[in-house]
Order: C-alpha cells, then structure tokens, then sequence
C-alpha cells in the first residue's frame, strides 16, 4: 500500500470533500424544509384567516342590510328624509369601523342595488365565480396565492383588498348578493404579524441544529482520518513483515534443498556400506557387529527418505512438479504396491484385500505418481494395523475413481485430525523412532493427488482404524505445475 505526502494530501481532500458535500447538502436539505414548512404555515393562516373573514362579512352583510330594510334595498329609492340620513350616517360609521372599502348589493342578475363606500368607481363584477357561489347560497372569498406576500409582511399590504361575495336571503331563499371589499393592509395588522417571528425563529433553529451536525460530523470526520491514517500505518508495517517472510521462507526452501541434495550423495554412500558390510563380503560379522551395522543401516535409510522427502517438497512448492500422463488401469498399480509391501506385512501379521472391477478401468495420469500415492497410504496402514486386513478398494464413479485404503488399527483422534496434513506435526514428533517415518508422506501424497485435479478424504474412528479415499478424475487435463503447500502430514507416516 502506497503512503507517504501523496496519499496524505489525498485522503485530506477526500475528508475535505465529504465535509463540505455535507455542508450543502444540509443546507439545502435544511433550507427545502424551512421552505415547505413555511408554505404549509402560510397557507394553514391565510385559510383560517379566509374562513374568519368569511363568518365577519357575513355577519356584517346581515347587519347592514337589517339597516337598510326601513329605507329599502336600492339605493335610488332611498328617500330624503332626516331618518334616511342618519341610517345613512350609521353606515357609514360601521364601514369605517370593520375597514369596509366598498359594500355593493346586487340583484341575481348582476344589476347593482345598493354601493356605499369611498371605491366605488367600477360598475361591473370583478369576481365571477364567487358571484356565482353566492348565488348558490356558499359565502366566498377572493385572496389570490400572488397576495400571499402581503399576507407575510403585512406592512407592503396597503392598496389589497380581501373581496367576498355573501348571499342575502329572505325566508330562507337568497334574494340577493352582497360584495364586501374591505381594506387588507389594516385587517392583518389588526392581529399580531406571528408569521414572520415564526419564520425568523424557524430559520434560526434550523442555524443551530445544522452547526451542532457539523460540529459532530467534524468530530467524527477527524477521529475517521486518524483511525485511516493509523490503519495504513499498520498496513505498511505488515507489508514490510510479510516481505520479509516471503524472502526468509525462499530462503528457508533454498537451505532445505541444498542441504536434503547435499546429505542423500553421503548418506547413499553410507547405506551401501553397511548393506555391502551386511552380506559379508569383507569378512564375517559377529553378532553385535552385526546389529551395529543393521541399526546404522537403518537409521541411513531413514535419513535418505527425510531428504528425498524434503526435495519433493522443495520442487512441489516452487511448482517445478509436472504430470507425465499416460493410460492405465489403475487396478494394476494398486496390485504393484500391494506386492511391493508384501513382506513388511508379512512381517506385522497383516493381510491384504483388494476389491477391484470385473472390467478394466482406464484412468490417464501420472502412473509412478499415483503409484507413490498407493505406496504412501498402504505402507501407512500396513504399519498401524495390528493383526488385521488393510483393505483396498478400486471403484469408479461417474468420471472419477476412487481408490480407497482402509486399516484396522487404533484410529485417529479429533484432534489429531486437524494435524493430519500439517508436515511436522506433533503427531510425527510424538513417535516412537523417527525411523517409523519422517512427517511429509501424506503432505507430499495429497500434494501428488491435487496435481492431478483430485482430493483426499480421511475418514476415522479412534480404536476401529481410519479409512483414506483418493478421488482422481478419470482424464487429467494437460500436465500443470503444483501450487504451493501450506499444510502437511502427521505422524500416520
């Protein structure tokens, strides 16, 4: 992973970048909320408002029509007389008071009855429909969604007027239509302007939470580049650690391989010895010569088999182990191996049993590598069997076959289990003799099973032997290099 002043100034600006993203977004967020909210507040006061101006007008129209029934209702009829005055008067003074601008009674066909008030220069209906409404007996207001600006600042509210038209009626029929404008500056200034306190204190409230959100995202923006910086701090150390293990394992294989090439020419040398001293062609041996020389005999083999072992390891895990592929019947090779340990088991007092296919089966593999895979799982079983049968099956399944090597010795526990492919376990450390064997047969023996495509399955029961099954398809695909191991075998070897 790349640090240094690059990859700080990077990460700084993408940090930078989140804060500030979440500063416009909270303040657009913040601001369509504040927007919404005031809109919803605006139109549930302008219709509260519309709904009180409609029950005042209405109120109003009853009021000055009961005044004007001793003089009538049209306004040419009215006579001229002292008592028509001060009816007249009276109107006058109730319009001044509930700020009514123009009172215009109309007839049901539009024809004006009756007009008081200082506005009265238009002569026709400036609201239709809610002279229409009327007319059906429904109180209307006129207030127009462009005056919603004078409703929120009623100070610039000085020539608007809230228009509604209210049905008159005689003997429950309306038998005429009222028009009451009256003057909407001095109507909204009459009540308390809450909605621009509402929106002042909204706005301010909306200030606050967005700072204390941005004080914590600040805080945790901080605290993230500080773990991030750490994280890639640790990063970098591990990188430099498993560079370092990767070049003290490369040069662990190296060592192993040289030195497993460089004992097996001596100790060749030193079995051939002893096998040459063991015939007794250079004399003869008396008994304890004897036994000194079959113990040095044996303790040379076991070491040869350690470094062969270690030298198929070394070339398996650099991928330098290909396939010579072939066709055979597997059968065979099972029956090769079983006569090659023949005397060991004769020596143990165990027997072989081989269930094979009536027909022959042709497998396409590495003959001496399969064959090596048999050798390693019989001569396992043949050593931890004790006076029994080591059974071996061959059985072909579909596109693959099985070869199965079964023993009758004192199983495997649980736990040795989970060590069982581990080169080096402590199942191999806790043997009797290293001689017995040296903890890389069944790691190299499933690596050979996996070079061609297979796997290995072990299945056990502690005091009633274990059970190893090969699985090996039918036709290997063109030779391919080993992958390198990371687990091995235990002491079953």
């Amino acid at each position: 992973m790349p640090t240094g002043p690059a990859t700080a100034t990077g990460s700084k600006r993408r940090h930078l970048g989140l804060l500030r993203y979440f500063t416009w977004t909270s303040f657009l967020i913040i601001a369509f909320v504040f927007g919404l909210s005031g809109a919803m507040v605006v139109y549930v006061v302008h219709s509260a408002y519309v709904e009180i101006e409609e029950d005042e007008a209405d109120s109003l129209t009853e009021a000055i029509v009961v005044r004007m029934e001793p003089i009538g209702l049209e306004q040419k009829k009215w006579p001229g007389n002292a008592e028509a005055q001060r009816i007249r008067r009276e109107l006058d003074a109730k319009m001044a008071n509930f700020n009514i601008r123009e009172f215009t009674l109309l007839a049901l066909d539009g024809t004006v009855l009756t007009r008081l008030g200082p506005d009265t220069d238009h002569v026709d209906i400036k609201w239709r429909r809610g002279f229409q409404a009327a007319r059906n007996g429904t109180v209307a207001t006129h207030w127009q969604a462009e005056d919603w600006w004078h409703f929120i600042f009623p100070s610039t509210a000085r020539r608007n007027t809230l228009e509604t038209y209210v049905p008159v009626r005689h003997s429950g029929e309306v038998v005429a239509v009222a028009e009451v404008r009256r003057d909407l500056a001095k109507t909204l200034t009459r009540t308390p302007a809450l909605l621009p306190r509402f929106m002042g204190l909204s706005a301010i409230a909306g200030l606050l939470v967005f700072l204390s959100l941005r004080i914590v995202i600040r805080r945790a923006d901080r605290t993230l580049r500080e773990q991030r910086a750490e994280i890639e701090r640790i990063n970098a150390q591990l990188e430099e650690r498993n560079k370092f293990l990767e070049e003290y394992d490369q040069r662990k294989d190296e060592f192993l391989s040289i030195c497993s090439h460089d004992l097996r020419s001596p100790l060749t040398g030193v079995l051939a010895g002893c096998q040459l001293l063991l015939k007794e062609r250079k004399g003869t041996l008396n008994p304890v010569q004897r036994e000194i020389v079959e113990q040095s005999a044996k303790n040379a083999a076991a070491v040869v088999r350690l470094t062969e072992g270690l030298l198929d390891m070394a070339r398996i895990e650099a991928g330098q182990e290909g396939l010579s592929l072939e066709r055979f019947d597997p059968a065979e090779v099972v029956k090769e191996s079983l006569h090659a340990h023949e005397e060991q088991a004769h020596s143990r007092g165990v027997r072989f049993e081989l269930h094979a296919p009536a027909g022959a089966v042709t497998l396409q593999a590495d003959r001496l590598k399969v064959l090596r895979v048999c050798n390693n799982l019989i001569s396992n079983a043949t050593k931890h069997s004790q006076h029994g049968a080591v059974c071996v099956r061959v059985e072909p399944k579909g596109s693959e076959v099985l070869i199965v090597v079964s023993d009758c010795g004192m199983g495997i526990t649980p736990e040795a289990m989970a060590l069982l492919f581990d080169r080096f376990s402590s199942l191999a450390r806790h043997k009797r003799s290293r001689s017995e064997g040296t903890g890389l047969g069944l790691c190299i023996t499933r690596a050979l099973v996996e070079l061609h495509g297979g796997r290995i399955d072990v299945t056990s029961e502690e005091g009633k032997g274990a059970t190893f099954t090969v699985t090996l398809p039918l036709v290997c695909e063109a030779p391919k290099k080993a992958e390198p191991q990371e687990q091995c075998e235990s002491g079953r070897q």
